[in-house]
């Protein structure tokens, strides 16, 4: 009867009939404790549990899931049902908002399961699944993604096409996504739905969940056209579920307005906007906070069509909702504020608009109350930084405004103070932020915000003549430039010049992701108003803040290196810079790319100057038509004069734009240039622009041009601060035992490839263009410096790994493939090996994890300084790749040349280091040796000599073997004294004998 009642149980819980479920659990509970059948009464407990927990009734289910605890650990012992119910505890405190809890229970039933069923049990790949979701929703996604896929191998041994594992695939996807690995993501997603099939009921959910997961996925690429293509399946399945008239519908109808509106396609947005506020209208959910979303959405849309009455009508009505819905404290009503504020500044009512701001900022803090308008909330006041940045911004750009309008300078003061406090959030964010991807995305997202500070801050200096104002214009471009790869490298050298354990290292990032997730749930807790979880989690977050300060104490004491350089947030000064990066021969011109201007910052040892070109539609073409005339071998081959005269015409005019005058103004005794650039200026090579037109631009001879590189050594930076951080760790880093590492593979089969294809894979690198010259080139190097080289067959991806830590000097001679829509997978094509687990293809994202100790990397590969563009971070290439991983000094190529003529280059470059040249002055020799060589007259042009850069440190290079060299003869001294005397006192010589023999000699 017993087994009867509790088999009714489980089909009531399966259709959601709780009540009736635990009824009939309840009597299957009391029937197997009459014949002391204990594992049974604890399944019986388990299943009430589990009814209670879905409920939301969770005293009732801690109660009977407790009981089920203390009757199965005295009867039982740690047995496989007590694990079911650790399960269910774990879930049940999730639901309530104790996620430390929730782990807990969680890691108890895998520990169980672990010593009581197989390790390939499908209630083991439960557990990671359960363990996966919680590391989700805390942020640690590194570790959701290793549970899912222990998950995944467990199910894939045991049901592959079962439905469960549409689960696992669903957390593998959403790991990759929160990572911003959205092609992963979308291949994990897609598996899921291919698992689920249609689904009918509550699985026909999932599908629509599925689908609608997709489109997030192809949203967040950018892919519009595929997301709401995505949505509108979603929509169609969640509709044969549910019906129109549900709110998940309506849900999914605003997910697919939002891509309409990111789409900028508006009036299809309103329209589906409209379906959305017409289901919850019919639901009676007016007063909801998912109506107040929808009206606002229809308000930025009306906005956005240029209809300023009904936009200022929805977005009002929206706020009256909700604050209703919300209270006056909410980040969702701050952003609403800040529309209407947006508004305002656009129809250009400064104090209307100010008003609505200072408004968003009082609804955002839960603690700031000040409605003046020179006051402002700290960044740490506020649960969204986002939305705190967006009204910093919107709140400046007002001020600035209200001066040129005004010509109030403590007007223009206070834009610059809110300017900082901007700067500031997007700092303090970046410290918070986990993965690169997510920081780099905070970053563009930021970039408007130095525009801004560095207009207003020149602006200043006009107005009141102080210098100061543009150390702190240069101090905003500094802060804006290679961020993520600057915290990179110190990071990578705080664990590399410490003894820091690993184990620690790995406690101090788990800390700072669970203070940042409780700390979000505190502020959220907060703006509900709930009081018992304001103070669960105001508890718990005391809790880790006290451990992550006590773990950094300690870490200060005992690993101060590590700690002075993981935590150093310092950017370097313009001071900083002319002490310590400049000498009189030597100056620095750092470029900032604004919206409308680009700002040229010129530093020498004791001068500094700020110059502005206005950007223009002409100024961007000619930049275009400069590197088309460069780098375009087939437009100089087929249209020689046309190629020509663009060529001479755009260098001329850039080096007039972006050179002429800083040059002039800081006199002919510098010789040495730094360019730190920014935007499209990365493709370019300064070298190559002209300081004059020739006599006759149909006429001349390209070896008897006015190059710039005639004249100046030029080298290239990311940032000042990194320039300076990579020199002041040179005399920290391990040294290498051997010079120099050369890498050459083999390529068999010809065939003409395109080299930004992103098709084209490690895995058919057999079928690209043999590089004989790239061969040659890197034997001859070897021989130079007496050392190994990796050739043809050997010349692997697994080979490189295991040996490129081992040398001071690093030359990859090989093909390199760009990925244009995925950076990180950007690589160097090695031989492949079919004995190794490596694909051939040495990616971005796996050069990172390289642990390095170069002194200089050449990388003479096809395009290895090119990359995709992103603000504020400046190229993701292969060679900002091999920085990432440490090394101070890189030389690489921004186009594609033969590698024949890159050899004889490559030669001199280093005959040059061995001469203790600079490494910019060496390579400049070495280009211009080739320009005075070079018989046939096609030869000269600069596409196939002035695509190689220096970047970064170009102090002359100490190459380890000349210190051999130099201590050989004292280390045979040495030994041959120690020798000689061993040998006298063998012999038991008197002392006035030995004496003698020393003397003699």
């Amino acid at each position: 009867m017993a087994f009867q009642d509790f088999q009714k149980a489980k089909i009531f819980g399966d259709g959601a009939h709780y009540d009736s479920s635990v009824f009939y659990y309840k009597k299957a509970a009391i029937g197997y404790e009459k014949v002391k059948y204990w594992k049974g009464q604890v399944l019986a407990f388990n299943g009430i549990g589990a009814c209670y927990a879905l409920s939301s009734r969770h005293k009732n289910a801690d109660f009977y899931l407790r009981e089920a605890l203390d009757l199965g650990l005295f009867h039982l012992g740690e047995v496989s049902v007590i694990a079911d119910t650790y399960q269910h505890l774990g879930f049940n405190w999730g639901k309530q908002g104790d996620y430390e809890k929730r782990q807990w229970h969680y890691e108890m039933a895998l520990q169980i399961r672990l010593k009581t069923l197989s390790k390939d049990h499908p209630k083991v790949a439960l557990s990671y699944n359960n363990l996966s979701a919680s590391y989700l929703e805390k942020g640690a996604y590194d570790k959701a993604l290793e549970f899912a896929l222990l998950g995944l191998e467990i199910q894939m041994k045991t049901n592959p096409t079962d439905f469960p594992i549409s689960q696992s695939y669903n957390n593998i996807a959403a790991a990759y996504s929160k990572k911003g690995q959205f092609g992963k993501a979308r291949e994990y997603f897609q598996k899921a739905l291919d698992i689920m099939g249609e689904g009918k009921g509550e699985r026909g959910q999932y599908v629509a969940i599925g689908y609608s997961n997709l489109g997030s996925c192809y949203r967040s690429e950018g892919k519009y056209s595929e997301a709401i293509n995505s949505y509108y399946i979603a929509l169609e399945k969640i509709k044969r579920v549910v019906g129109e008239s549900h709110v998940y519908t309506a849900l999914f109808y605003l997910n697919l307005g939002n891509v309409y509106f990111l789409k900028e396609d508006f009036h299809a947005a309103n329209d589906v906007y409209y379906k959305a506020r017409d289901i919850l209208s019919t639901l009676s959910l007016m007063t909801h906070p998912y109506y107040a979303t929808t009206l606002i959405n229809l308000g930025k849309c009306f906005g956005e069509m240029n209809d300023p009455v009904k936009s200022l009508y929805y977005l009002q009505e929206g706020i009256i909702i909700q604050k209703k819905a919300l209270g006056t404290k909410h980040p969702d009503l701050a952003s609403s504020y800040f529309l209407i504020g947006e508004y305002y500044k656009k129809l250009g009512k400064w104090e209307r608009s100010q008003v609505y701001f200072q408004s968003a900022l009082v609804a955002l803090a839960p603690n700031f109350d000040n409605t003046d308008i020179s006051t402002n909330p700290q960044p740490e006041q506020v649960s969204s930084k986002t939305i705190l940045l967006n009204i910093l911004r919107a709140k400046a750009e007002v001020l600035y405004n209200k001066f040129l309008e005004y010509s109030r300078i403590e007007t223009l003061k206070l834009s610059n103070v809110t300017y900082q406090l901007a700067i500031e959030t997007i700092e303090q964010q970046l410290i918070e932020l986990g993965r690169e991807t997510t920081k780099q995305e905070w970053i563009e997202r930021s970039m408007s915000v130095f525009d801004g500070a560095i207009r207003t801050a020149y602006q200043l200096n006009k107005n009141t003549g102080s210098i100061s104002y543009l150390h702190q214009a240069f101090s905003y471009s500094e802060r804006s430039k290679a961020v993520i790869l600057l915290q990179a490298i110190k990071d990578g050298n705080a664990k590399q010049f410490s003894d820091v354990p690993d184990s620690l290292v790995e406690e101090e990032n788990r800390l700072k992701i669970d203070r940042s997730f409780y700390k979000n749930q505190w502020f959220m807790a907060k703006q509900k108003g709930d009081t018992a979880k304001i103070k669960q989690y105001r508890q718990t977050l005391f809790g880790y803040n006290a451990r992550f300060d006590a773990l950094r104490e300690f870490m200060e004491t005992k690993f101060a290196n590590y700690y002075k350089l993981k935590y150093d947030r310092s950017i370097t000064s313009l001071l900083e810079t002319q002490e310590k990066l400049l000498d009189p021969k030597t100056a620095l011109l750092e470029y900032f790319e604004g919206d409308s201007v680009l700002y040229i910052f010129v530093v020498a040892k004791n001068w500094l100057n700020l110059y502005t070109i206005k950007k223009t539609p002409e100024f961007h073409k000619l930049i275009s038509s400069f590197h088309k005339a460069l780098t375009n071998y087939k437009f100089y081959q087929d249209s020689t004069t046309v190629a020509n005269t663009t060529y001479t015409k755009t260098a001329f005019r850039l080096y007039q734009l972006l050179l002429e005058e800083p040059l002039r103004e800081i006199g002919t005794s510098v010789e040495n240039i730094i360019i730190v650039p920014d935007g499209k200026l990365n493709y370019l090579s300064f070298g190559a622009f002209l300081e004059h037109l020739p006599a006759r631009l149909n006429s001349f001879r390209y070896r008897d041009l006015p190059y710039v590189l005639r004249k100046y050594n030029i080298s290239y930076g990311y940032s000042a601060s990194f320039l300076a951080t990579v020199q002041s760790l040179e005399n920290k880093r391990s040294r290498p035992k051997l010079v120099f590492g050369g890498y050459a593979p083999k390529y068999n089969l010809p065939s003409q490839i395109n080299t930004v294809d992103t098709k084209v894979t490690a895995k058919n690198s057999a079928q690209l263009n043999p590089l004989p010259g790239a061969i040659k080139e890197v034997k001859q190097l070897a021989s130079m410096f007496k050392e190994k080289a990796w050739i043809g067959t050997s010349a692997t991806e697994r080979v490189f790994k295991e040996t490129a830590y081992k040398y001071q000097i690093l030359h990859l001679s090989m093909h390199g493939l760009l990925n244009d829509q995925e950076p990180l997978l950007s690589k160097l094509l090695f031989t492949p090996a079919s004995d190794s687990l490596e694909d051939g293809g040495l990616s971005v994202s796996e050069i990172y994890n390289l642990k390095l100790q170069a002194d200089l990397v050449v990388l003479s590969a096809c395009n290895s300084g090119l990359g995709e563009l992103k603000r504020g971070e400046g190229m993701i290439s292969l060679s900002r790749a091999f920085a990432y991983a440490g090394c101070p000094s890189l030389t690489s190529s921004l186009w594609s040349v033969s590698d024949e003529i890159t050899g004889s280059t490559m030669v001199a470059f280093y005959e040059n280091l061995k001469h203790n040249l600079p490494k910019d002055q060496s390579l400049r020799k070495a280009q211009l040796q080739y320009l005075n060589q070079i018989d046939d007259p096609f030869y000269e042009h600069p596409y196939f000599w002035a695509g190689f850069i220096c970047v970064g440190d170009v102090r002359p290079l100490v190459i380890i073997e000349a210190k051999l060299n130099l201590a050989k003869p004292l280390i045979i001294l040495f030994f041959g004294v120690i020798a000689l005397i061993f040998l006298v006192i063998r012999r038991k010589r008197k002392p006035d004998q030995l004496f003698n023999i020393f003397k003699s000699s």
